[in-house]
């Protein structure tokens, strides 16, 4: 998940990311803290769509060519969504 997307997101929600915010991955507790956040943020299937659009665009400005995407599905219909989302960033990426 792009930083910009989680931020967005958990200002929607009124979390607070202050104590993460600008150190993302600097430490184990911080990578957890920043896994809770990602959670809360991820509860509609609009959102997993988003980020996995996101996710395809940027691996695509990197030129990855192939891509191994591992999730967990959280709730019914998630798998569906992110096939969607990789599906409709292949038809945009030609």
């Amino acid at each position: 998940m792009r930083k910009s997307t989680l931020l967005e997101l958990a200002g929607k929600k009124g979390l607070d990311l202050s104590k993460i915010r600008d150190n993302f991955g600097k430490d184990l507790d911080r990578c957890f803290q920043t896994f809770t956040a990602v959670h809360k943020c991820c509860d509609s299937l609009a959102v997993i769509r988003r980020i996995t659009e996101e996710m395809i665009e940027d691996f695509s400005k990197e030129n990855v060519a192939y891509l191994e995407i591992r999730t967990v599905f959280m709730r019914p219909l998630y798998g569906l969504v992110v096939a969607q989302g990789v599906s409709g960033r292949r038809d945009q990426d030609g």
